[in-house]
């Protein structure tokens, strides 16, 4: 089978933006969604093979691609929608397909609408989303957090929430509680115990208590913000009053 490393010669231009994924050909596993244009399908793999060893080790991503080459194999690519003109439709359409890959090494969510109140969601989700009161304002230090539904099922909110994310450890320090968002709508609202520095890579994690009634009962079941939701945020964790 061929090895595709880039596009031929015209091809990117033809084919405008595009969402791909790169599978684990030992397993048949999708490990990674991306959107695009150009040759951004094949940069993770060149990117690998131009990477330093304790830089690789870092990402998951990564290192699943180092594994599948040092066993003699060659990562898959997918490309699942092209000749999209319009980078937010593009967006969108990675977004669904990050929603549809439980376990992605995804280091964010991309643009997953999953993260912002508009990705997948049960009826009584989406009913709640909009028929709940919206916040006014955030008035304590928090870190608000979008763990993916994917994620909760697997380990329950508390740890979905507490673990681990790609933060400024001062910053984070500043941190007094965290507000547990899916869908757009605070789940739960902790108040942090302590700050989990991970040596080995640039990931921060969180010992964290129930917050105090008189604090939960200001967030919970209401919807954050609109500035905290807007479609199209990448970011699954951002600081408030910090």
């Amino acid at each position: 089978m061929e090895n595709i490393t880039r596009w031929p010669k015209g091809v990117a231009e033809k084919i405008g933006y595009y969402v791909y994924r790169l599978i684990d050909p030992r397993n048949g596993q999708t490990f990674y969604v991306g959107k695009g244009k150009g040759n951004r399908v094949f940069q993770h793999v060149n990117g690998v093979l131009k990477a330093d060893k304790d830089e690789d080790d870092l990402n998951l991503k990564n290192a699943t691609i180092k594994n599948i080459m040092s066993d003699g194999e060659s990562v898959q690519y997918i490309i699942h929608r092209y000749g999209m003109h319009d980078e937010q439709m593009a967006f969108a359409v990675e977004g669904a397909l990050i929603d549809a890959y439980p376990g992605l090494s995804n280091i964010q969510y991309g643009h997953s609408d999953d993260s912002c109140g508009y990705g997948v969601a049960s009826a009584r989700q989406i009913k709640q989303r909009y028929t709940a009161e919206t916040i006014k304002t955030i008035d304590e230090k928090c870190l608000i957090t979008k763990p993916r539904q994917s994620t909760i099922d697997n380990e329950g909110l508390y740890e979905a929430t507490r673990k681990a994310w790609s933060l400024n450890e001062e910053r984070s320090k500043k941190v007094e509680y965290i507000l547990s968002v899916v869908n757009g709508v605070v789940k739960e609202v902790y108040k942090i115990t302590r700050v989990d520095v991970d040596s080995f890579s640039p990931r921060i994690g969180f010992d964290m208590d129930l917050a105090p009634r008189e604090i939960a009962d200001k967030y919970i079941s209401k919807v954050i913000p609109e500035k905290y939701r807007k479609p199209g945020m990448a970011q699954s964790v951002l600081y408030v009053n910090i």
